[in-house]
């Protein structure tokens, strides 16, 4: 079994990409997943979706949810033909002034929960695979007002350019 996989598919980018991919593959993708924390949101997509669509209702930063992810994946054995990070999300605001809480979220989620979904996808991954991680302008330069955001986003770049040397002839 041919699948997609799209992280912070409820909304934004993520939702995005679930549809115009479900427009784009016709017979070569047998199903989409989509994971995010809003299952309403995910099935309102999916419902609106061509392909067959598996909708996980997960929270990337909880190790339950991950592990869940895991069996999931060890049992179905599919060929994942395209991971899409999307999950992830920005807070604007003097550093200092921040919630501590809000900003670790951010790195949680944009930077460790993108590294173990990864982790996770690799070993299905076949010949022509795709991995699509998104960062963001802010990964170019530092950004005062916006600085973890910035900073993660850096992080999702320099990953993804040397996991693209590291993966390319695989």
């Amino acid at each position: 079994m041919n699948i997609i996989i799209i992280t912070g598919a409820s909304s934004g980018m993520g939702m995005e990409f679930a549809l115009q991919l479900d427009n784009v593959f016709e017979s070569s993708i047998d199903e989409i997943w989509l994971i995010a924390r809003r299952k309403e949101q995910m099935l309102e997509v999916a419902s609106s979706m061509d392909h067959t669509t598996r909708v996980l209702d997960m929270d990337v930063t909880k190790q339950d949810d991950m592990k869940r992810l895991k069996k999931l994946l060890a049992k179905e054995k599919p060929v994942v033909r395209m991971l899409v990070n999307c999950a992830g999300y920005g807070v604007m605001g003097p550093f200092s002034n921040l919630n501590m809480k809000e900003e670790l979220g951010m790195i949680d989620v944009n930077c460790k929960a993108l590294t173990q979904m990864t982790y996770l996808c690799i070993p299905y991954m076949r010949k022509n695979s795709r991995i699509i991680q998104l960062a963001s302008s802010a990964a170019f330069m530092p950004q005062p007002n916006f600085a973890v955001y910035a900073a993660s986003k850096a992080y999702v770049n320099s990953f993804s350019r040397a996991l693209s040397e590291e993966l390319r002839k695989k």
